[in-house]
């Protein structure tokens, strides 16, 4: 038997999935979500700070939110870019970041594989006296 403590409330719990969140943090944030969206339903130019403080949710949980795209698309709240600060929607990097990190990883992936293609030396090799 696996258990763990929740990030959240660090309460010991047996996670059924792979999660790090109790069944009772996963239902409370079910049910901060749904009331996020149905305030920006009825309010949908509110600003994070409106929704964070008329529903009392924590900031930094909405922009969580935001981050693992739940609230994509849903408002005009913006998060900014963790590589350059540029204000975004969801997730955690800019287009353009991830078009640049993609490149770096390409190009890395393909210089360990060149790496690998190459001939191994065979031991080291000394001058004899």
């Amino acid at each position: 038997m696996r258990v763990l403590n929740c990030i959240s409330c660090g309460k010991i719990f047996e996670p059924i999935i792979n999660t790090k969140i109790c069944p009772i943090c996963v239902k409370a944030d079910e049910e901060r979500l749904s009331r996020i969206k149905s305030h920006l339903y009825d309010y949908p130019d509110a600003s994070l700070e409106s929704v964070s403080d008329i529903l009392e949710i924590d900031r930094e949980k909405i922009i969580s939110f935001i981050k693992s795209g739940k609230l994509e698309h849903i408002s005009h709240m913006s998060i900014q870019c963790e590589n350059c600060d540029t204000a975004i929607e969801s997730g955690k990097y800019c287009d353009e970041c991830i078009i640049e990190m993609r490149t770096s990883f390409k190009s890395v992936t393909n210089s360990i594989s060149n790496d690998a293609d190459k001939p191994k030396s065979k031991g080291m090799f000394t001058k004899r006296k």
